[in-house]
């Protein structure tokens, strides 16, 4: 019988085991999904702050637009946050950052159930100066509910990107 140095059992041990950092390929996969729904979350930032401009001497047609832009902004970012959840639910990105992908996952549950709302709640039909005012009233703690979320959900890829050593941190 042949006995070798454990360090030699061991490396031999190591190199047939699956590595514990996945391929290029596979990172660089998560970080474009990572980045498409990231990228589309200033615009709701945009147009969260442009609806709280010179509110209160806005008119109505002015205010109805620009929640309809805030509306469009929703609409945009939910289709692609809802495209990262359903991704990062298939695929796992390695055993070491299970609990920091399962924390993303469920701060993009909070931040599609948010935008879901968005696309009611800032829905500027029927275009009214009663709807006007409505939106006046209650918009700018809305744009303050949107704000969290986002702020939320960023937190979350900025502690993934950072366990997973994704090269390129999201700035959100």
């Amino acid at each position: 019988m042949v006995q070798l140095p454990l360090w030699v059992v061991g490396a031999a041990l190591a190199a047939q085991a699956p590595s514990a950092m996945p391929d290029s390929a596979t990172r660089a996969r998560f970080q474009v999904v990572i980045d498409s729904a990231t990228n589309t979350l200033d615009p709701i930032r945009g147009a969260g702050a442009e609806f709280r401009t010179d509110l209160s001497s806005a008119s109505p047609a002015l205010v109805l637009a620009r929640a309809g832009r805030v509306r469009r902004s929703c609409e945009a970012a939910r289709v692609a946050v809802v495209r990262a959840h359903e991704f990062l639910g298939s695929r796992s990105f390695a055993q070491r950052t299970a609990t920091q992908q399962a924390k993303l996952r469920e701060a993009g549950a909070g931040l599609r159930r948010t935008l879901e709302r968005c696309l009611g709640e800032w829905d500027p039909a029927p275009y009214t100066a009663q709807r006007a005012d409505t939106l006046r009233a209650w918009g700018p703690y809305r744009v303050l509910q949107l704000d969290e979320a986002l702020a939320r959900y960023g937190a979350a890829v900025r502690v993934f990107q950072r366990a997973a050593g994704l090269e390129k941190p999201a700035r959100h």
